[in-house]
């Protein structure tokens, strides 16, 4: 049995350590320009809906909070204006002041 070993002639030996190079370069894990440029931009897409939701809900908070305050404030005022409305119907009247109804007749002091 005879096993023959043949060497790349001279000339032809840089484009083979060339192709070797290129064959190990492929086998190494990584990613090219292209790839990342690729992966950023469907990232990109998928997450701007996510950040646009997110911001929208923050904003239906804050408006949400404006109008819960000025409700609030709003109902103290009513309230303390009901309040002054009935202290002031409810006074009594001394006896030498006449009281008129709207039709004009006078009212009974209780």
């Amino acid at each position: 049995m005879r096993i023959e070993v043949r060497l790349p002639e001279r000339r032809h030996h840089a484009a083979s350590v060339r192709q070797q190079d290129s064959r190990q370069t492929r086998g190494q894990d990584g990613f090219t320009i292209l790839e990342l440029a690729v992966y950023v931009a469907l990232f990109s897409a998928l997450l701007a809906p996510i950040v646009s939701m997110g911001m929208a809900g923050t904003k239906a908070t804050v408006e949400h909070d404006t109008i819960t305050r000025l409700q609030e404030r709003n109902r103290a005022a009513l309230f303390r204006l009901g309040k002054e409305l009935r202290s002031a119907i409810s006074t009594t009247v001394s006896s030498s002041m006449r009281v008129l109804k709207p039709d004009g007749r006078e009212r009974k002091s209780r």
